[in-house]
């Protein structure tokens, strides 16, 4: 069975970022990355653009946004 479209947004790219370098070290968050750029070319990938209608209080991101609010204090 082949693997579908990956849908992978903004916000998930900026985690694996900070985790994987926390985790992981920034080679292996580098290699990690040059990986998610390879499929993002090939078009197995796709990151979709983030606006400010995303990040209001109605909006599926909603409590999340909390939570980022909250430990920003």
């Amino acid at each position: 069975m082949a693997a579908g479209l990956l849908v992978m947004p903004s916000f998930l790219l900026a985690e694996i970022d900070h985790v994987a370098t926390r985790e992981l070290g920034r080679d292996a968050t580098l290699s990690a990355v040059d990986d998610i750029r390879h499929w993002l070319r090939r078009g197995r990938i796709v990151v979709p653009e983030t606006a400010q209608d995303h990040l209001g209080p109605h909006s599926p991101c909603a409590p999340a946004t909390a939570a980022w609010t909250w430990r920003m204090r």
